[in-house]
């Protein structure tokens, strides 16, 4: 009986260490798209600010 229950006990902790895996993954990749989604704004506004520095350059000539 008491074999049964370590086998149980066991079981249940390696589902629950799953779950907290996968979890651990959602979150990474939520956080690495986040950073994806931030870098890519940064560029935009790299870029606009590119472009306005452009248009003022070229109404000085």
């Amino acid at each position: 009986i008491k074999k049964c229950s370590k086998t149980k006990k066991a079981i249940s902790q390696n589902t629950n260490n799953k779950e907290k895996s996968m979890k651990t993954q959602e979150i990474m990749k939520k956080i690495q798209e986040t950073k994806t989604n931030e870098t890519l704004n940064m560029k935009e506004e790299e870029i606009i600010e590119e472009n306005q520095e452009q248009e003022g350059k070229q109404e000085n000539i």
